[in-house]
């Protein structure tokens, strides 16, 4: 039919990076009163990868109402609003995807992405927790690791899971980590060089000092 060839051509478009020619692959459809999920679904895929979130949270918004039993469709729709910075209807997109695929590690770790941006930490470190037991080599785990261990003041843990990610790419193995906190008592400097940090920095700092460092740390 014509929506499984387009949406075929789509697919190789868009795995080619031809996005945009993908999208108006998809576009180019007539649009029902009942939004096909072939289309809908990978069209709002492509506009999310294209950064075209308005489009998204509009086709989706829908498609939720319709399709209420699509994990994918609310997934969707919680990335669009995450990355628009809009983190309550992120929260309930994402918790509506969480409810119908409760082991998806990539819903649960936007859901840790949401609750970190909500300034909740301790709780998208559970949800992190449960990424690493499922999906130990999933990608950017680490460093959401280190960011919210960082948030909830835990150095160590914190260099150490950057570290992990650092050394397990041989591009990135050799970048030095530079520890910058507003933590500037004795025992927090001790543990930041101890976890192994290469520089520590005190905030507030000028720009050109941490150019500076990182320019010797590199040379």
């Amino acid at each position: 039919t014509n929506v499984r060839a387009r949406a075929s051509l789509a697919t190789l478009l868009a795995l080619e990076g031809k996005l945009e020619d993908a999208v108006r692959q998809l576009e180019a459809l007539p649009s029902g009163r009942i939004p096909d999920p072939r289309v809908v679904l990978p069209l709002a895929s492509l506009y999310n990868r294209s950064r075209q979130f308005d489009k998204s949270i509009a086709i989706m918004s829908a498609a939720t109402k319709i399709f209420p039993r699509s994990p994918e469709a609310h997934y969707l729709l919680g990335e669009a609003y995450l990355a628009q910075g809009k983190y309550a209807p992120a929260q309930g997109a994402f918790q509506e995807a969480l409810s119908l695929a409760p082991k998806s590690p990539l819903v649960r770790f936007r859901m840790a992405q949401v609750l970190t941006g909500m300034g909740r930490p301790k709780e998208a470190l559970e949800h992190l927790k449960e990424v690493e037991k499922a999906a130990p080599n999933f990608p950017d785990l680490r460093l959401q690791l280190a960011s919210t261990f960082l948030r909830l003041g835990r150095t160590q843990d914190a260099l150490r899971e950057a570290q992990t990610a650092l050394t397990a790419d041989p591009k990135t193995m050799e970048i030095p980590v530079v520890l910058i906190t507003a933590m500037t008592n004795r025992e927090a400097l001790l543990k930041g060089w101890e976890a192994g940090a290469d520089e520590y920095l005190y905030k507030p700092f000028h720009p050109m000092e941490l150019l500076t460092r990182t320019r010797s740390l590199l040379s």
